[in-house]
């Protein structure tokens, strides 16, 4: 049962119960999403300084993305590690959805589970995992953007994932002219290539349109050049930082043509924030259909004593993460670096792995990516290396085997 209930379900149905607590006056409602509450606080998640911290701060802001990406991670934590459960969870969000229902009416009775408008149903979700979502190509006929192509065909003949790629225009565009030239794209790689591929021509914001895109299809990836990135943040300001952080998916950001037919190797560093563990779900999805060995590096002279407990609680989480889900590892500590991103430019200079997977918080400012922020700096690395973008977890999935009793 354990890994049929999601941490974002349980953040969806937590989230409802604080916000109708606090502003409902019946004095039985109250009390009933309390002791819901308070399930999910004292008995659930683990009772660490740092979980409680996080439940508080949530309790007081359900609201705020980042906070509420802290919480999500103790959850996907206590979901993945707990033995017992959950008869209990799953009685006890029972009894919150049930007022939730009552006091939003978002619940349908003839549904088979309670789903919010933005919730993935689990259909959804394994489709994603088994193929069969789209695999995005942001597509303006350059250089680059060929060489993003060649990238998602090569995931593509394994994960059997279609392509789609995506041509955004202004209103004065010649809707005609592009759609003759994407056609024809479309036909030599049908030539060539036992995939499916598609095109769409959209009218829009770059930015936003990728990101609208993104979400509507569900896709697995978008796969989009490095010199795109750059060349988007030069002309769009702020908006630059959420192309990347404004989906629900993975972004895989590459410099070159393929090197490799395969990924064989895949370097994940070992970061301070507890909310970069989300990224390992990718790297298990990944392994279900490339053979890869993951190399996680982490900085061997760390000065803050701080920061180093908080890499090696991290560390020690992956290698259970790592070991529980049979993936091939290594840990590699590189010397002479004290911060992640310094160990991880490091590591791949000297090794040219196939892929690296990083966690993007979506926090930092435009002048943060302009100056080189080290988001930036890992994702427009010298090497070249392809870099997949993991964003906070954001996929509302409940389980078709769990019902909300009414």
């Amino acid at each position: 049962m354990r890994d049929n209930i999601s941490s974002e379900f349980v953040i969806e149905i937590l989230k409802k119960a604080i916000n109708i607590r606090k502003n409902t006056k019946d004095k039985k409602t109250k009390a009933l999403l309390m002791s819901v509450i308070e399930y999910i606080r004292i008995k659930f998640i683990s009772q660490t300084k740092l979980s409680q911290r996080a439940f508080i701060n949530f309790y007081n802001n359900p609201d705020n993305e980042r906070i509420l990406g802290k919480l999500e991670t103790w959850i996907d934590i206590a979901l993945r590690d707990g033995d017992y459960i959950c008869e209990e969870l799953v009685e006890q969000i029972n009894v919150a959805a049930k007022i939730i229902s009552k006091e939003t009416g978002e619940y349908k009775p003839d549904n088979e589970a309670w789903l919010s408008p933005t919730m993935m149903t689990i259909k959804e979700v394994q489709d994603k995992e088994k193929g069969g979502n789209p695999i995005i190509v942001p597509w303006d006929f350059s250089e680059i953007g060929r060489y993003a192509l060649n990238h998602a065909l090569k995931y593509a003949k394994v994960t059997k994932d279609r392509i789609l790629l995506l041509h955004i225009i202004d209103e004065n565009s010649d809707v005609k002219t592009a759609s003759k030239k994407l056609q024809g794209i479309v036909n030599v790689i049908l030539k060539k290539v036992d995939v499916e591929i598609s095109y769409l021509i959209a009218v829009g914001n770059i930015l936003r349109t990728i990101t609208q895109t993104a979400n509507k299809h569900n896709c697995r990836f978008v796969v989009m050049g490095s010199r795109a990135v750059e060349g988007v943040q030069r002309f769009t300001g702020s908006l630059a930082v959420k192309v990347i952080s404004g989906t629900n998916n993975p972004f895989i950001i590459v410099q070159n043509n393929p090197v490799s037919k395969t990924i064989k190797t895949a370097v994940i560093p070992i970061e301070k924030d507890i909310e970069s563990i989300q990224k390992l779900k990718q790297a298990r999805i990944l392994s279900s259909f490339f053979d890869v060995k993951y190399t996680l590096t982490i900085p061997e002279d760390v000065v803050n004593k701080q920061v180093a407990r908080k890499m090696l609680t991290n560390l020690e989480y992956t290698e259970k993460y790592m070991k529980k889900h049979n993936l091939d590892y290594e840990v590699v500590y590189i010397g002479g670096t004290q911060e992640f991103t310094q160990a991880a430019l490091t590591y791949i200079k000297d090794n040219k792995p196939d892929m690296m997977i990083i966690y993007t918080s979506g926090k930092s400012s435009i002048h943060d990516y302009v100056l080189g922020a080290k988001e930036q700096r890992l994702i427009i690395n010298q090497s070249g290396t392809p870099v997949m973008c993991v964003n906070p977890s954001r996929n509302k999935c409940i389980d078709k085997e769990f019902k909300i009793k009414m």
